[in-house]
């Protein structure tokens, strides 16, 4: 095997490696840019990355330096144990071959398929789990041994080619999230809203028709098809608000309070909402914050039972301000208590996990937190850092 005149030395191969970690390159060209470096460093004819899976007898190029007429064209897929990346995706370290044939490989399945006299390979990990291979071949057999410098190389590279693959991953788990997010939005906006006023209405004639049990179906029907609409809003809320992570600010929390407890007692003009708090107190908060008191005054005013009322509170202590929200009813169930407090996902009993689950995104984001106390009575409290308050109370 000729040495190439354009091969690179250890040290120019390692400050590319280097050089590479600092570009922002797109997943295809930092993969061509590895493959480049590595072939001409250990003076090879190819270079690829094989996507692995062993339980399939799968093996595919996913990277070369080949083009589409090469003997390793990106999309090669062949059987896995027809190669030497059987062997190397099993091991932590690289398989090294400069003579396969007189290395003692001669009869194994790889070398009797391809020939290939020469190959260093190491496994790539991606999320902690076997990928695949990055490989480095050769038809014709080396004088010299793979030096461990160059063992060592392979194994960077492949350190950096998981961390690219990883952030890939990572990207595009996030952009399919992002376009179901749209589309299960589009549902929430457009079909199922629809439909669920079709329900509603037909719901309401069935019990102006009739009397008796069917009325007392065409409620129940009426009930929770209002309930579904209101969690389909709560969804389209959830959607807007979630797209403009909230920047915490001084502000004066009393009139978020007021606008809050107003928007509710439009809402549920039976139920009496006591506000009790100073003319000004001004913490680190930000608009959002009113979204998430409506939510936690209107679960207290649906949920709250037969007890007098809700009653809020603004208090603002030495080191945080608190917008405690109070009632006399049975209390939250551990699961929805969790989905404040911690944002954990579980099942629910009245339904209201999403504007629970809202409370606590807004309050995380505002760097504050939630406590939740359930005797003598159930009363959940947002923390906010208090930055100052005034001195005048109102009712």
């Amino acid at each position: 095997m000729t040495h190439d005149t354009n091969s690179l030395s250890d040290e120019a191969a390692r400050q590319q490696l280097y050089a590479l970690m600092q570009q922002n390159l797109p997943r295809t060209q930092l993969l061509s840019r590895v493959l480049e470096i590595g072939s001409r460093y250990l003076d090879v004819e190819h270079g690829h990355i094989a996507d692995i899976d062993q339980g399939e007898n799968r093996w595919e190029v996913v990277g070369t330096t080949d083009g589409p007429d090469g003997p390793y064209p990106d999309g090669l897929t062949a059987a896995l144990e027809d190669s030497y990346c059987r062997h190397t995706v099993k091991q932590e370290t690289p398989v090294a071959l400069h003579d396969a044939g007189a290395q003692g490989w001669a009869d194994d399945r790889a070398y009797e398929k391809h020939g290939l006299d020469t190959y260093l390979g190491t496994r790539i990990d991606v999320l902690g789990h076997p990928f695949g291979t990055l490989c480095f071949v050769a038809n014709d057999a080396r004088e010299e041994s793979f030096s461990e410098a160059e063992k060592i190389f392979v194994e960077f590279a492949a350190q950096i080619l998981g961390q690219v693959l990883e952030r890939s991953h990572h990207e595009r788990e996030l952009a399919n999230r992002d376009r179901m997010i749209g589309v299960l939005n589009r549902v929430l906006r457009h079909n199922l809203r629809n439909d669920l006023n079709v329900i509603h209405g037909y719901a309401e004639i069935l019990q102006q028709l009739t009397t008796g049990d069917a009325a007392s179906l065409a409620a129940t029907i009426e009930s929770t098809a209002t309930e579904l609409l209101m969690l389909s809003e709560k969804a389209r809320k959830s959607d807007r608000l979630t797209r403009s992570v909230p920047v915490a600010r001084p502000t004066n929390v009393v009139p978020l309070v007021d606008a809050a407890v107003a928007t509710v007692r439009d809402q549920c003009p039976a139920v009496d909402i006591a506000v009790s708090a100073p003319a000004e107190v001004v913490a680190l908060a930000a608009p959002h914050l009113e979204d998430a008191i409506v939510e936690l005054v209107d679960n207290a005013a649906r949920y709250g039972g037969d007890g007098p009322g809700v009653e809020v509170a603004v208090a603002a202590e030495q080191d945080e301000t608190t917008v405690a929200v109070s009632d006399s009813g049975p209390g939250l169930p551990p699961g929805e208590q969790r989905v404040l407090t911690d944002g954990n996902e579980t099942p629910l009993e009245h339904g209201d996990g999403l504007g629970l689950f809202l409370v606590h995104w807004i309050v995380a984001n505002l760097d504050g937190r939630i406590d939740v106390e359930t005797k003598p009575k159930t009363r959940v409290a947002i923390r906010l850092p208090n930055i100052g308050s005034g001195a005048t109370d109102q009712s």
